[in-house]
């Protein structure tokens, strides 16, 4: 039987399946074995909640870090939902504090619909901590219609993509150093699902 391309009819019928990013259209059981056989790349690990972004190269056929690589190399079925251009301008201007307002509340939903928040306390604890300390909020900055229109993106992010944007606007400090420490703890500690 002469295999046909990837989400076409077979000869009796049936389609083809899709496979992981990256694979040609061999065998879905075999590559799935293979797959489970090979060690966990960094990027990789805690997938699909906690893992990094996609590799890009690994999608397009070949990722020369391979089992290095501080990207996923695992299929991902949505696009990780990034900022638009009102949005990044609108985090640019929030501070520590206003930031760890409206990305808690998200952090924690996240981590109970992934089943992770027990595990994840001590990350969030750690955030929720430095909010605590930063005193004051500026209320009209998180109740606009910019920080609503920034909800509606983070509602639709996973744990692991609200951390990396979180770490990514706070910018360097001993609160990041902290904080990603033990995120990256929890990243080690959880399962990886194909």
């Amino acid at each position: 039987m002469v295999d046909a391309p990837e989400g076409s009819p077979t000869s009796d019928g049936q389609t083809t399946p899709s496979h992981a990013l990256g694979e040609g259209p061999a065998d879905a059981a075999q590559g799935n074995r293979e797959l489970a056989d090979r060690p966990l790349n960094p990027g990789s690990m805690a997938h699909p909640q906690v893992c990094r972004r996609p590799c890009v190269f690994f999608q397009a056929g070949h990722c020369e870090n391979g089992d290095n690589c501080g990207y996923c190399h695992m299929r991902h079925d949505n696009r990780t939902p990034l900022p638009d251009r009102r949005q990044r301008a609108f985090l640019r201007k929030l501070r520590r504090t206003e930031l760890l307002h409206i990305f808690l509340p998200r952090l924690r939903s996240q981590a109970k619909r992934a089943g992770i928040l027990s595990r994840a306390v001590p990350v969030v604890t750690i955030l929720e901590g430095a909010l605590i300390e930063q005193g004051t909020l500026n209320t009209a900055k998180v109740t606009c219609d910019d920080a609503d229109y920034l909800r509606v993106l983070l509602n639709r992010m996973s744990f692991g993509n609200l951390m990396a944007m979180l770490f990514h606007n706070l910018g360097p400090s001993t609160l990041v150093d902290t904080a990603r420490h033990e995120f990256e703890s929890l990243r080690q500690s959880l399962p990886s699902h194909g």
